[in-house]
């Protein structure tokens, strides 16, 4: 996924080269700002099934929920690359770029819930393995500037959100917390990927001010939110893949000082929070040991729901032209 960053930042200086000429103009209501930096992103994505469950011959039931969760890590730096292009005084186009740098993101824990005593409130199996994470973001959002006046303004417009997740996981360490035998294991080596995709139309609404001194800029989105996903159990040959539907929030602050008439410097917060539900399909695209020798191919659905909450904090610098 790296080479998706690189293009996108060609495109960017491209962007600016036009810009620049644009705001030559004269017309002092245009300006294009491109800022680039790093940031640190905190928090995780996890996803949880149970409730119905169809098997491959059309059969139904119903067990607990959830009776298996995944809590996937995310602690890591990204590069961030920005524009912001506003033209004709009351407009503006954003557009923002994240990619990981650092690849090492913690611990994932796999915890499971009744399989083995039937109490949904027993922890039957845990464990923890190795999470390497790389991640890619592409946003853009269109202003309105509604009012002005003495410094603060409000704009409001229409946003979209694309975040992809990639881990890859390995060195297992399993044991049973019920005290259930047969169920300790330390597999050293991959074990699993995931792979999750989010998208986030969302309608936004900004605050901002602007003095001589300093401008902060405050921005809420809500978001009708899509996720799909894939989870390889290598170990199992077990394919889990799900699409999910539900909100998203996003809040964003913005602190930006001018070093000289074109030259900034930015303080950027943001956290944003998705919550989904779904289902999950599973498939075994082979037979052996791993699986008790199931049968190859699709096995049935589970009730699936999704969340991720993160927080990042980021420093940029950039150029008004």
């Amino acid at each position: 996924m790296k080479w998706i960053f690189y293009p996108f930042i060609v495109i960017m200086l491209s962007i600016v080269s036009l810009a620049a000429g644009y705001g030559s103009s004269g017309d002092v209501s245009d300006s294009f700002k491109i800022e680039a930096g790093g940031e640190w992103m905190y928090g995780y994505t996890l996803y949880e099934i149970g409730g119905l469950v169809k098997d491959a011959n059309g059969n139904t039931w119903n067990q607990p929920f959830p009776t298996s969760e995944l809590n996937y890590p995310v602690n890591l730096f990204l590069l961030t690359v920005k524009t912001d292009w506003r033209f004709l005084d009351n407009f503006d186009l954003v557009l923002n770029a994240k990619q990981s740098i650092t690849p090492n993101s913690g611990k994932v824990d796999d915890s499971d819930w009744w399989v083995l005593s039937g109490n949904p409130n027993t922890l039957d199996i845990f464990s923890t393995s190795d999470a390497t994470l790389e991640l890619f973001s592409i946003d853009t959002v269109f202003f309105y500037k509604l009012y002005s006046s003495h410094g603060f303004s409000l704009s409001l417009g229409p946003g979209f959100l694309y975040r992809y997740f990639y881990y890859n996981i390995s060195n297992l360490d399993q044991y049973s917390p019920s005290g259930y035998q047969g169920y300790n294991a330390v597999v050293p080596g991959q074990v699993s990927t995931y792979q999750l995709n989010e998208y986030m139309p969302y309608g936004a609404m900004k605050l901002k001010y602007t003095s001589d001194f300093i401008s902060i800029e405050a921005l809420f989105g809500l978001s009708p939110s899509f996720c799909s996903d894939a989870d390889n159990h290598i170990l199992r040959s077990l394919m889990l893949t799900a699409s999910s539907s539900g909100i998203g929030i996003i809040l964003r602050l913005d602190i930006s000082k001018n070093i000289t008439q074109n030259i900034f410097i930015d303080l950027d917060g943001e956290y944003i929070n998705v919550s989904t539900t779904g289902n999950q399909s599973q498939t075994y695209y082979a037979s052996n040991s791993g699986n008790n020798y199931s049968p190859v191919g699709y096995a049935g659905t589970i009730n699936y729901t999704q969340e991720s909450s993160l927080f990042t904090v980021g420093l940029d610098i950039g150029i008004i032209f």
